[in-house]
């Protein structure tokens, strides 16, 4: 278990360095746009403001796992110029430096999916090729958490981040064209079940250590992890 572990922590180092590498400080451009680190935080920050504006709060619990999650996001969001934006990152987080990710236990109740569709949201319209992957323990968790995502959604409807529905049929992918970038951003929610196979464990170690890697944003099954 542990070698097959190392060596799926060790593979997807290696494919994030070497695609890391390759993308470093190249900014692209939507429509005449250069997509900054700085552009791109603003338009993610300010998607948590609108939503507050419609009375989408959040609770002390769900503001606290909000920080750690966008403390993630940033390594994504300044990717293509986290040198020239080293000072303000350094103002933005401190000693508390972002973090490839990070995985909160916690009870029943407390918020967690909601504060995973209410993230998922504001990435999808707020950033340019934006692709997010949920897992759920059953197909009913993962019907359910798609509802709920298009409920916050619908709320950006009326402000800078309107966005259309481009494609119609099913709710296991969204697919919306983005208001802000105009690229076709998804949010695709799979439902993971016990006795696939090697089992769940397996499942977990190489969600935690190598889709959460690969993909800008995944969260993992609705059992009290999140990243």
């Amino acid at each position: 278990m542990q070698s097959t572990i190392d060596s799926i922590i060790s593979r997807a180092a290696e494919n994030t360095k070497s695609r890391n590498n390759t993308h470093s400080n190249r900014v692209k451009s939507y429509g005449g746009r250069r997509a900054t680190g700085v552009i791109r935080w603003k338009y993610f920050t300010h998607a948590f403001e609108v939503l507050a504006d419609k009375n989408h709060r959040m609770s002390h619990v769900q503001s606290v796992m909000y920080m750690r999650m966008r403390r993630v996001q940033a390594i994504e969001i300044f990717r293509y110029d986290l040198t020239e934006n080293s000072r303000l990152i350094k103002k933005l987080f401190g000693d508390d430096m972002p973090k490839q990710g990070f995985i909160a236990t916690l009870s029943r109740r407390s918020g967690k999916s909601f504060i995973q569709t209410t993230f998922a949201a504001a990435l999808t319209v707020s950033q340019p090729e934006s692709h997010i992957y949920c897992y759920t323990i059953g197909g009913k968790q993962s019907t359910q958490w798609q509802e709920d995502l298009l409920k916050v959604l619908d709320k950006f409807q009326g402000t800078e981040y309107g966005w259309t529905r481009k494609q119609k049929s099913g709710l296991e992918k969204i697919v919306i064209t983005n208001g802000i970038w105009g690229t076709n951003n998804s949010v695709s929610s799979f439902p993971v079940s016990a006795n696939n196979g090697n089992g769940i464990i397996d499942f977990y170690c190489f969600v935690c250590v190598h889709l959460c890697l690969r993909f800008p944003f995944s969260f993992l099954p609705d059992d009290g992890m999140c990243r």
